[in-house]
């Protein structure tokens, strides 16, 4: 008969191998997703990219400092079908400025180059398919 303490170190054992193995698995499934923000028109503020599922839930956000032009962002996310969106925070509220009736005051794009027509643009419309092989996409701010 095994004591308590010989079962807890077996059952600590089986749970460590079974969270490495699985950590593995996440990481191998990994695959890279460039970004490419064009139209940037200042230095000022960051710019915040996002990377969303179906569900619109975030899979993966980063905020990096704006310059003009054109910027580039890397990510690595799990293999799947994504849509980008992006928005350039230039006074740092972490939030979208608009102004009367919600017209953005501050650039936005997403990914596809997709265009917003009274609204956000369809996650088809912004799909980006990220397998094994890297995937890009680009978007155009528009202010």
């Amino acid at each position: 008969m095994q004591s308590d303490l010989a079962r807890t170190s077996l059952g600590a054992a089986a749970a460590l191998a079974a969270s490495a193995l699985l950590l593995s698995a996440t990481a191998g499934d990994a695959a890279p997703l460039t970004v490419a923000a064009e139209g940037v028109r200042s230095a000022r503020g960051v710019l915040r990219v996002g990377v969303y599922d179906a569900a619109n839930r975030a899979v993966a956000t980063r905020a990096v400092p704006a310059v003009p032009g054109r910027i580039v962002v890397d990510f690595e996310v799990p293999a799947g079908s994504y849509a980008v969106k992006l928005h350039h925070d230039e006074d740092g509220d972490g939030r979208l400025a608009t102004g009367p009736f919600g017209i953005p005051r501050e650039g936005y794009g997403f990914s596809n180059r997709a265009r917003a027509v009274l609204g956000v643009p369809s996650f088809d419309k912004m799909r980006v398919d990220v397998g094994p092989a890297p995937a890009s996409t680009a978007a155009t701010l528009r202010y």
